[in-house]
Formats: C-alpha cells, sequence, structure tokens
C-alpha cells in the first residue's frame, strides 16, 4: 500500500512525500525476515533512486540505485533481469551526468546479461544496443555506435517488421549517425 502511494505522489510531482512514503516503507521491509522483503527492500531502493534522479540529486540518486543493484545481485545473483535492469538505470543516471565513459560500463553490463536470459535476438537486447550505441556516437566512436544500430536494427526488422516505429526508430539511429559523420 506505501509504494502504491509513493507512486501516485511521485506522479503528481510531491516527490518529498514519495520519497518519506518509501523511507516508511523500507522501514517496514526491514523488519521482515523473509526473501518478500528483501525484494520489496531492493524495489523501494530503486524507487527512491528514481525520486532522487527526478529531482535532479543525482549523486543521492546513484547510491539507492546501487545499494539497489547490490540487493537484487544478493537475492538473485549477478545474471538476473533485476540485476540488469539496475545497471541500466545507474547508467541511465550517470547518462545525465554526462558521464560517458561509465554510462558505457553501466549499459554494457546490462546488456551482458540480457542475451544470457532473454535469447540473442530479444527486443530488450536490441534497445541495449541502440542505447549502448547512442552512448559511442557521442563519444565519437562511428564504428562501434554504427555496428550496435544494426545489430539492433536486424532485431526489430525481424520481431516487428520493417514499417513497424520500432523498426523506425533504428533507421533513425542510423540515418543520425550517417548525418553526423559528415
Amino acid at each position: 500500500y506505501l509504494t502504491f502511494c509513493a507512486s501516485f505522489f511521485s506522479r503528481v510531482a510531491e516527490n518529498q512525500t514519495a520519497l518519506e512514503l518509501h523511507e516508511k516503507g523500507l522501514k517496514i521491509y526491514a523488519q521482515l525476515d523473509s526473501s518478500e522483503g528483501k525484494e520489496l527492500m531492493a524495489r523501494c531502493y530503486n524507487n527512491m533512486g528514481t525520486e532522487y534522479e527526478t529531482l535532479g540529486n543525482y549523486d543521492e540518486s546513484l547510491k539507492w540505485h546501487h545499494k539497489c543493484r547490490e540487493a537484487f545481485e544478493e537475492i538473485y545473483g549477478d545474471e538476473h533481469e533485476n540485476t540488469s535492469v539496475s545497471y541500466f538505470n545507474i547508467g541511465a543516471v550517470l547518462k545525465k551526468m554526462d558521464k560517458n565513459e561509465e554510462v558505457l560500463a553501466m549499459y554494457e553490463k546490462s546488456m551482458a546479461i540480457d542475451p544470457k536470459i532473454k535469447g540473442e535476438n530479444h527486443i530488450d537486447v536490441a534497445l541495449s544496443q541502440s542505447y549502448i550505441g547512442r552512448v559511442k556516437q557521442a563519444t565519437g566512436d562511428y564504428d562501434g555506435a554504427q555496428e550496435l544500430f544494426e545489430k539492433s536494427l536486424k532485431i526489430r526488422e525481424d520481431t516487428y517488421g520493417d514499417k513497424h516505429p520500432d523498426a523506425a526508430i533504428g533507421y533513425g539511429d542510423l540515418g543520425l549517425l550517417h548525418h553526423m559523420r559528415k
């Protein structure tokens, strides 16, 4: 219930109220002596990281997202979807801080997990390839970006066809890259 209330306050831009509710939830979850309590705490850490990110407090956001990743690794191990998402979330915050090398490391850790659990041709793998390609493009690694954009586009076309909006995103990635190479 507290998580639902916190999510509501987050959506109506009452981030401080949402943070307070997440903190109350954490205190309750910490008293649970179960794997469910640990998972709920990890999700709360993630939510708090997201709230701080929304507020522009990226250092505090990173602290909570790292706690989330550590908790999910403890619960599920280092090759689980929740661990992958945690790496991605850390990368997303680092991107807002213009720390491209660190972003790349986090996105690559996330992408290393996804094919193992979802398969090489899963749309989430294509999304990760696009995100990493965009970081490579931003750092001037156009060849690396192109390789990833092409792989991503292939998965998108194979999954949805060449006339789907997701394929259009892939075409757009490649088009922008070619424009930047001029």
